[in-house]
């Protein structure tokens, strides 16, 4: 199964400053089409680094199941986190 969509949502905090919220979900170990969606929203770099400025990343649904490449998903969204 292809991981879903992301959806995003815009949305003024505290310091009157715009930010984007993005929900990816359903990885299920499918490593290549979880650095194609997040670098296709912004988010990560080539070199799996942030690139997603003041947006924040919410991550839900399957990370493991199915596919075999589970690993390399966590390894990615670690080194996302702040």
């Amino acid at each position: 199964a292809q991981p879903a969509a992301a959806e995003a949502v815009s949305y003024t905090d505290e310091s009157h400053q715009d930010r984007r919220v993005f929900s990816v979900g359903d990885l299920h170990g499918d490593a290549q089409s979880c650095q194609k969606i997040l670098k296709s929203l912004g988010l990560m770099g080539d070199a799996g680094e942030w690139t997603g400025g003041r947006s924040i990343l919410v991550q839900t649904g399957d990370v493991t199941d199915r596919g075999d490449a589970s690993g390399p998903i966590f390894q990615s969204l670690f080194r996302l986190q702040d």
